[in-house]
């Protein structure tokens, strides 16, 4: 299957989490647990990019590969002084 690269642009230093749930709020996959990130843009064009992306292979927590459905992407930066830079949740679509 295809990997899904979750671009990040950080303007400052930041700790990340980043989790799918499905719209019953059941975890699916953690893509960075309370990962650090220095500042700058993780994902997009290899030229501009301090790093990856989130990198999610579209399975489960075990592995395996998860069915067509929508998913939730939930994702939150907070500075080292304990500042949120970022907290949204997004929909995806996985049609397989």
């Amino acid at each position: 299957g295809r990997a899904l690269e979750f671009g990040l642009a950080l303007p400052e230093d930041a700790r990340v989490t980043a989790k799918l749930y499905t719209q019953q709020g059941e975890l699916v996959a953690t893509l960075a647990d309370d990962q650090f990130f220095a500042r700058g843009y993780y994902g997009g064009p290899v030229e501009t990019r301090q790093g990856p992306g989130l990198v999610w292979k579209g399975t489960n927590e075990g592995g395996a590969t998860i069915a067509s459905g929508i998913y939730l992407y939930q994702v939150e930066a907070i500075t080292p002084d304990g500042r949120t830079l970022l907290r949204a949740i997004r929909k995806i679509v996985v049609i397989r």
